[in-house]
């Protein structure tokens, strides 16, 4: 999601759990960019050296002991020079001994300190009602699929209990080296199956992600960029890393964006970065779904009537989702009710690998305008909080219904539509009795043809609407698009006219027949939703666009 982010200036910035002081006895860090890789220092005799003086005066004035390569995992020429100082020191002394003296190294970042953020037959039988599935709407989304084996939901977190018996066989990928806590592993493992965990095995509890796929990995950039390079379609980061803005990060951000990975985030637990205002990296980031946490009904307080008692809401949180006594389980065996935006972000997550089970065509763009157009708005419930909750509540079931109509066809392929029309699969043929072809047109919406987000504006005029051009002589027009309440058609050819307006189910809202001579028409949708309009001219279907109604 696009976000304002507010840039701290360096002297001034502060990152997740380090207070700096003189004589510091804590390891601390920054990035900086270092353009000559000849510069780079070594160690020698377990000492840090460097050829460059200027390097090498900075080692010894501020006790710096790590100088690494920080986003190894980017391909970007420009991220590759980023490197993490690790110093016993005021880290601010020495970034800002780095802004006004260094030739050699330049940009200090505050770096990331990573923290984590803590109906199928197993739908009840640890929980006897699982509220957080009940109000997304789960079931009604498994309706529509119950999600792909080939659609992988990432996970970046702590560490995971391999053996869960909700994870055995869930997970196609592991990179998680080394020895965790005992917490890393009851985190990752709550996140995980919550996601994508086992469902419909009898025993546990269900997952949103039903019978999609994980990808497990410890928490951090490199980690997200590996995953994301990897084919990872949707990536969930339930830490922080840091309460100010990094522009190191962010470009690594746009990268993975760019690869066409969906990234999900938990917003921050209330207290996180100093209050439930403030902005929390990743989930503050650019092209990131932030994630805060509601209860049963959609309060947003945890403690109905305390406002202490809340999660993130700031201008940063996309979404909300159940985070307040959520079913987890943590362990084998072990289920239990735990509070975290943490475990409301891999809701999303989970969701959208539903969404991409019945439409792997979505965009990165297509998905986030889903998850927004679908939320149920629930500023009336939480006005204290209204403008901090993003687009509102997920919704699973409206998401994936929404999902299936950006990508699937305008009209099934091969298909006969009546006499003399055939729908082959790069075009439709009109032919005239016992004659030759006599005209190709493409075929409307064979892949997706979504609604963008630059195709949205308030006016009203020709100038904004969304046109689809069947071939020279035919041009059509619906607008606003989306629309509140009607939406007016036009169209350029003078014949006799045909209106259609199907649902998302393919239900007939109306047809109305236009006399020779009209030239447009106004429509009236009656519910919210994704609606299918059409024209046709003597039989042949010469426009449709999806119209949506919020």
């Amino acid at each position: 999601m696009i976000k304002i982010n507010s840039l701290l200036t360096i002297a001034t910035s502060l990152f997740l759990g380090v207070q700096c002081s003189l004589g510091q006895t804590t390891m601390q860090k920054t990035w900086v960019t270092l353009e000559d890789i000849n510069n780079l220092p070594i160690i020698e005799n377990g000492v840090l050296k460097s050829s460059n003086n200027e390097i090498q005066t900075l080692i010894d004035d501020y006790n710096i002991v790590g100088f690494n390569q920080a986003l190894y995992s980017s391909k970007l020429p420009e991220l590759l020079k980023v490197y993490e100082i690790q110093c016993y020191c005021d880290v601010l002394d020495l970034e800002k001994q780095i802004i006004e003296t260094s030739r050699t190294l330049s940009n200090p970042q505050p770096a990331p300190e990573y923290d984590l953020l803590l109906d199928p037959d197993d739908y009840s039988s640890i929980f006897p009602q699982d509220y957080a599935l009940d109000l997304i709407e789960a079931k009604a989304a498994w309706d529509n699929s119950t999600g792909d084996s080939s659609i992988v939901v990432g996970i970046s977190d702590g560490n995971y209990h391999l053996a869960h018996e909700e994870l055995e066989n869930e997970y196609v990928s592991v990179n998680v080296p080394g020895v965790s806590p005992a917490s890393y592993y009851n985190h990752g493992t709550a996140v995980a199956t919550t996601a994508a965990g086992k469902t419909d095995n009898g025993v546990g509890k269900s997952s949103i992600g039903f019978n999609c796929k994980l990808a497990l990995t410890s928490m951090g950039y490199n980690q997200v960029m590996q995953l994301s390079d990897a084919g990872v379609p949707v990536i969930n980061m339930s830490w922080a890393s840091g309460c100010s803005y990094n522009s190191y990060l962010q470009t690594l951000i746009d990268q993975i964006s760019d690869n066409g990975t969906i990234l999900i985030a938990a917003a921050g637990n209330g207290g996180t970065c100093g209050g439930p205002t403030e902005l929390v990296y990743p989930a503050a980031f650019n092209h990131v779904i932030s994630v805060t946490s509601i209860g049963p009904s959609d309060n947003h307080e945890k403690i109905e009537g305390d406002s202490t008692s809340t999660h993130q809401h700031n201008s940063a949180v996309d979404l909300c989702a159940p985070g307040y006594l959520v079913g987890v389980t943590i362990a084998p065996e072990y289920y239990t009710y735990w509070n975290g935006s943490s475990f409301a972000a891999p809701y999303v997550a989970g969701t959208v690998g539903l969404m991409l089970s019945v439409a792997p065509c979505l965009s990165v763009a297509d998905v986030e305008e889903i998850l927004e157009l679908s939320a149920d708005n629930i500023d009336s419930v939480n006005l204290s909080y209204a403008g901090g909750l993003g687009a509102g509540r997920l919704n699973a079931r409206v998401a994936v219904e929404m999902a299936l109509a950006y990508c699937a066809p305008a009209i099934d392929t091969a298909t006969t539509i009546d006499a003399g029309v055939t729908i082959n699969n790069n075009s439709i043929e009109v032919l005239e009795a016992n004659s030759s072809t006599i005209s190709n047109l493409p075929l409307i919406n064979t892949q997706c043809d979504p609604i963008k987000s630059s195709e949205i504006s308030n006016d009203e005029s020709m100038a904004t609407s969304s046109i689809t051009e069947i071939s020279e002589l035919f041009s059509a027009a619906v607008y606003p698009n989306p629309t509140q309440s009607q939406v007016s058609i036009e169209w350029n050819q003078n014949a006799t006219t045909t209106i259609t307006v199907v649902n998302i189910l393919g239900e007939l809202i109306m047809t109305k027949e236009m006399p020779m001579g009209t030239s447009s028409t106004s429509v009236e949708l009656p519910t919210t939703g994704i609606y299918l309009v059409t024209i046709e001219q003597n039989r042949q279907l010469m426009w449709s666009q999806r119209v949506i109604k919020i």
